[in-house]
């Protein structure tokens, strides 16, 4: 069943990494949905390729960059949120969440 104009809003923070990155770019790029949170890790390389050393170990390393839709690099510097919000420790120790709320109220808009 194709999930066609299903509404998405994605939570990020700097824990968001690697295939989260790649994630939240292809969400932003082809306008999928709204990221709210802070900037992903950017902690994203591209495909790698093993190279097989005299003494019969290998060394993984990426070859390429990926690109997201738009041509940018993540890696290195990750994929701003649409709504940058931050949770304080305070916020969370009170039972409050403001990313959370942000969402909420991002996906209440798009309804």
């Amino acid at each position: 069943m194709p999930l066609l104009h299903v509404q998405l809003v994605a939570l990020i923070d700097q824990g968001c990494a690697s295939a989260c990155d790649a994630t939240a770019m292809d969400i932003r790029d082809l306008h999928l949905g709204r990221l709210i949170g802070e900037r992903t890790a950017g902690a994203v390389s591209g495909p790698s390729s093993p190279f097989f050393l005299d003494d019969g170990s290998a060394v993984i390393v990426p070859v390429t960059f990926m690109q997201g839709p738009a041509g940018e690099i993540v890696d290195g510097i990750g994929v701003p949120p649409d709504d940058e919000v931050h949770s304080t420790q305070a916020d969370l120790a009170a039972g409050r969440d403001a990313v959370l709320e942000k969402a909420l109220e991002a996906f209440s808009r798009t309804a």
